[in-house]
């Protein structure tokens, strides 16, 4: 039997994040944990997904926060940052700091198979970036 990529998803726009498990849960990605902020996505880091969508604003601890606490204390993690916003050196910023990829939402809001694609990559251990 296949095994389905798992992921924990933390997103504190609960309607988007929901939408989007549903639609992934349908293409054989399997979310083992959703969160609010990056400190309830610490806590669920023991189920040890093959990658973690991070989003980057969110109230607690952001993403940027959470990316830099999950590098020093799980390096191994792969993180997918999912985010609103483009900036080119941004982007570039967070794979330095440990991310293995990076899309926007707008890029697979209409078209989910782009985030797969991007968290199948992640999974493997390559680097994914989307613009």
């Amino acid at each position: 039997m296949k095994h389905k990529t798992t992921i924990i998803y933390a997103e504190d726009h609960t309607q988007f994040r929901k939408a989007v498990v549903k639609e992934l849960e349908l293409l054989d990605i399997k979310v083992v944990a959703q969160c609010n902020n990056g400190k309830e996505l610490l806590d669920e880091l023991k189920r040890w997904p093959d990658v973690v969508l991070l989003d980057l604003d969110m109230p607690v601890m952001n993403g940027n926060h959470t990316l830099d606490h999950i590098m020093k204390h799980w390096p191994e993690t792969k993180i997918l940052i999912v985010s609103m916003h483009y900036e080119e050196l941004l982007v570039e910023n967070y794979i330095k700091r440990g991310a293995r990829g990076y899309i926007s939402k707008d890029a697979f809001a209409g078209n989910i198979e782009l985030l797969v694609k991007g968290i199948k990559k992640v999974a493997k251990g390559d680097t994914y970036i989307h613009q």
